[in-house]
């Protein structure tokens, strides 16, 4: 049955066989476009444009790198190209971008065959760092869309100059100025940028606007109200984001500029209820005394022997417990700026119990 077979169909099959070479044979000659082992074949038709689709629709450049910026409150502005290479009109639907601080506007919307436009595109600069922006442009439909980048390395270029202040000596009860210039990235007024500046833990320190036209620049002033052997604090400058807060180290030496000599004595064994007389000095090296005054009647007398330096009596009386003591007798420097200067003289000793105050 099966050699039956074989035979009736025999025609049939060197038929089909002799069809296929045929077509082979004739394609070898033709400008068909075969992949490997002429599994599939591509012919190419007459007036068809074989680019591929991704280079019919493209913005030049496809990346732009801005490099090192600073923060600014403009912002930058690039320009991309895009052509229409699809050889038929078409229509600018939207450009997307990856960042919301990037706004992107074509010049025009309908591109005819091989037209070119221009894509304006401005970054405004928010935060620090490494950043980037994807744009996506897209026509009508969606049928076509290019994509486009922008990067950059953001930095505060905002300069404190100088980067620290030091008044150094400043006596009790003067006041010493100095200056702090704040350069912004944009060369825009100070006032734009800074939100407020305090000085951490300190009421010795004022800030002022400059008064002569300098935008930029602070001036710091220290009132020195207390001697003391060091102090040191800080100026805090907050600033819009994303700059953030700038530190300024502040320090200062407060020196004691009024001197009292003896700052004490010590009477040793003394009677109860005794009368005492004690004179001492007060000495000024860079400020004048007006006056001097003391709680009470403490003070008997007080002689100006020369500039700056002030001969003192003050008196009292014992107390009339016996055993050990110490008298501290407030005394206020008045000075020629109307300042005031605290101070205290010591009298200290031991009232003798044996002792008889009549004698």
């Amino acid at each position: 049955m099966e050699d039956c077979l074989r035979r009736s169909f025999a025609p049939a099959l060197l038929l089909v066989q002799f069809c296929v070479q045929f077509v082979v044979g004739c394609g070898s000659n033709s400008d068909t476009v075969t992949t490997e082992h002429n599994a599939v074949s591509l012919v190419t038709l007459p007036g068809e444009d074989n680019t591929r689709r991704e280079d019919q629709f493209v913005l030049t450049p496809q990346h732009i790198d801005l490099g090192d910026i600073a923060v600014q409150t403009e912002p930058f502005r690039v320009t991309f190209e895009i052509k229409n290479g699809t050889g038929k009109t078409l229509y600018l639907d939207k450009i997307e971008s990856t960042c919301g601080c990037t706004v992107a506007v074509p010049d025009r919307k309908e591109l005819a065959p091989n037209e070119v436009t221009t894509i304006n595109a401005s970054v405004k600069v928010r935060e620090l760092g490494t950043r980037s922006s994807r744009l996506r442009v897209q026509t009508k439909g969606s049928e076509f869309s290019a994509t486009g980048e922008i990067r950059w390395q953001a930095g505060s270029t905002v300069v404190v100059s100088p980067g620290s202040l030091s008044f150094g000596n400043v006596a009790c009860g003067r006041t010493k100025t100095e200056a702090i210039k704040i350069t912004t990235p944009d060369g825009s007024d100070i006032q734009s940028w800074l939100l407020h500046a305090v000085v951490l833990q300190s009421q010795d320190i004022t800030l002022v606007r400059d008064d002569k036209g300098d935008t930029s620049t602070l001036s710091v002033t220290l009132s020195a109200t207390n001697p003391t052997p060091g102090s040191r604090t800080s100026l805090q400058l907050s600033l819009k984001p994303p700059i953030g807060t700038i530190s300024v180290p502040v320090d200062w030496r407060s020196s004691e500029n009024i001197l009292i000599e003896p700052k004490g004595v010590f009477r040793g064994s003394v009677k109860p209820g005794v009368r005492w007389k004690q004179t001492f000095l007060l000495r000024s090296e860079d400020i004048e005394i007006e006056a001097v005054s003391c709680t009470g009647d403490s003070l008997l007398s007080s002689e100006r022997l020369r500039a700056g330096l002030l001969s003192c009596e003050i008196g009292g009386e014992f107390p009339c417990e016996p055993g050990p003591f110490n008298l501290e007798i407030p005394i206020e420097a008045v000075l020629r700026e109307g300042q005031k200067k605290q101070l205290v003289f010591c009298v200290s000793g031991i009232v003798d119990e044996a002792k008889d105050v009549s004698n």
